[in-house]
């Protein structure tokens, strides 16, 4: 499975306060026996944490005591990320060949809150009820991004196929974020 060059896809579940999807890319070269440099684009469809959607409460319970109907708040975080770090893979004769790896790189959150009045949804006029919301509910930011992580490679010829499990830990401001990964991929090696 020693390759000199590589480049895949891969997708699975990604975690913080609620399930999504991620989805991404990924290219190496192999530098030392066993040991690979890796670069991942990728990302994650929610990683909204506790602290932003507990920031949404405020404004929820303002509305409905105001307006005297049900207020209620969605809030989300795509984020797209890129990381760059070292693979180190556990060549061996047999078929499943394992590894673990720890990447540096930066994450760009975009915070994207939604408040529904009694069902209709009136984020565009939530000025119009006296409410502007902050940077902790609305806008995008960067931050730095750590993954640290481990999982197995299975050779298929030039093709691999990749299973594993990453925790990406995000530097987001007053609370950091921790998305818990579960990947499946594969590639080709050249």
């Amino acid at each position: 499975m020693v390759n000199l060059f590589y480049v895949g896809v891969f997708t699975g579940g990604a975690s913080v306060s609620n399930f999504g999807a991620q989805f991404g890319g990924e290219a190496g070269v192999r530098v030392k026996h066993n040991l690979d440099i890796i670069a991942e684009l990728g990302w994650f469809q929610d990683a909204v944490n506790d602290h932003t959607i507990a920031a949404a409460a405020p404004i929820v319970n303002y509305l409905t005591s105001t307006q005297g109907k049900p207020a209620d708040a969605t809030v989300k975080a795509p984020t797209t990320f890129a990381t760059i770090g070292g693979r180190w893979v556990f060549e061996n004769e047999g078929k499943i060949r394992p590894y673990f790896l720890v990447e540096l790189g930066g994450a760009r959150v975009e915070k994207k809150s939604t408040f529904t009045l009694n069902g209709t949804d009136i984020t565009s006029s939530l000025p119009a009820y006296g409410v502007t919301l902050g940077q902790d509910l609305t806008g995008h930011s960067s931050h730095f991004a750590f993954t640290g992580g481990g999982g197995i490679l299975v050779p298929l010829g030039m093709l691999y196929l990749d299973a594993g499990y990453r925790l990406t830990s995000i530097s987001t401001v007053d609370e950091g974020t921790l998305v818990n990964r579960i990947t499946v991929g594969g590639g080709i090696r050249f």
